[in-house]
């Protein structure tokens, strides 16, 4: 594959090399590789003549619509920070984002699961002196129907660019913006679908939120890189899950122990043919999940993994062999991780509880200017993340 650094550059390997296989599915909409590059360069085109260039931050807050897909490929192309914003938002929790990002532009829905996202979105504005104008779908398709941005008339784009400004979950304190290079993503994304064996003509089950760490750093470049379609659900629903991954003859899983523990409860599995699934990976996935992935879905590998935003998602992943494998990970290459005294810093021995460490090629620049810091610091050029959790060495 070589040195792939940007996003564009692995978009465009993938057409040349993929072609005309699936891409994207959502319902009956199929998009191939090749045809996912003409969209992007379309979009990049229309995004373009809207005045949005390279560095300029636009907020994406769609569904897992294609949509979305075709918005990360464009802003790539330009050179633009794409902002996934969490579509379980309300009003404050936009207005925060998109102020604190200073996002110059919005892509969003009409309405979504019966909600009203244009009402929010006008809710918010008042308080968003940056935001210069709002694009929902019919708007969106109007912009990708510009003559496509030829490779040649790319703005320069460096992988140490900054691609993404991913928000955390906030789960310990109020959501952190995390600024994410294209050299962040492109490896962690060709480690990590190597690692799992992903391969062409893959087919992803793709209902994790594209707009999460997971979803934006993971699942959709390794779809990229490894030649997989993404089979996009826009929401979780198990009985629709089952019947998708039978019609699409999905290959490969990515959820959460939640989520498979909801499959195999509907009761619906044996309704279905699931030969073609052959892997899973989840985090978190409990021993319950891992027990249910290999009794009840019948897949021939578990993953278990573990990351954090600011190391674009997946620090370490380990091939499950039962239960008692729930809580276990591996560094993936060129990354280091290590458990430590909170107090002294010094590594713990093994089944010793203490600080996780991690060190690497992921490392993420620093937070959004305006994001409170307190929880990363840089070791030695490379970027040492530490959680809040206790962990174990083994």
């Amino acid at each position: 594959m070589g040195a792939l650094l940007t996003s564009r550059d692995l978009l465009r390997w993938a057409a040349e090399r993929y072609g005309e296989r699936d891409a994207v599915v959502f319902g009956e909409r199929r998009v191939s590789f090749t045809g996912l590059l003409d969209v992007a360069c379309r979009l990049a085109a229309g995004l373009a003549a809207r005045g949005i260039g390279g560095g300029d931050r636009v907020g994406v807050w769609l569904p897992n619509w294609p949509e979305w897909v075709f918005a990360r490929h464009a802003l790539g192309i330009l050179g633009a920070v794409m902002v996934p914003i969490n579509t379980r938002y309300k009003t404050d929790e936009l207005r925060y984002c998109l102020g604190q990002s200073g996002c110059r532009a919005l892509l969003a829905p009409d309405t979504f699961l019966g909600i009203d996202f244009r009402a929010m979105v006008a809710a918010a504005r008042a308080d968003l002196p940056a935001l210069e104008w709002v694009a929902c779908p019919d708007e969106l398709r109007a912009l990708a129907n510009a003559p496509p941005l030829p490779p040649e008339r790319w703005p320069a784009l460096s992988p140490d660019d900054v691609g993404y400004l991913i928000y955390t979950s906030g789960t310990t304190s109020f959501a952190k913006g995390v600024q994410l290079t294209h050299r962040n993503l492109s490896r962690n994304t060709v480690e990590a679908g190597r690692l799992v064996g992903l391969a062409p003509g893959e087919r992803i089950l793709t209902v994790i939120p594209l707009f999460s760490s997971f979803g934006t750093c993971h699942v959709s470049f390794a779809a990229l890189s490894g030649g997989a379609a993404l089979v996009l659900q826009d929401h979780f629903d198990a009985a629709a899950a089952l019947a998708l991954m039978e019609r699409e003859r999905v290959t490969y899983l990515i959820g959460v122990d939640t989520m498979v523990l909801a499959l195999v409860e509907s009761g619906r599995i044996g309704k279905h043919d699931l030969s073609a699934l052959r892997r899973l990976m989840g985090a978190p996935l409990n021993g319950a999940a891992i027990e249910a992935a290999y009794r009840q879905l019948g897949v021939d590998d578990v993953w278990t993994g573990y990351g954090l935003t600011e190391a674009s998602a997946i620090s370490g992943l380990h091939r499950a062999r039962g239960p008692e494998d729930e809580a276990l990970f591996r560094a993936l290459p060129g990354v280091s991780i290590r458990v430590v005294d909170p107090d002294t810093g010094r590594p713990q021995p093994p089944g010793t509880a203490g600080e996780l460490q991690i060190a690497g090629c992921r490392r993420r620049r620093r937070r959004s200017s305006r994001a409170r810091a307190g929880c990363t610091r840089a070791i030695s050029g490379a970027r040492r993340s530490r959680g809040g959790s206790a962990f174990s060495a083994v």
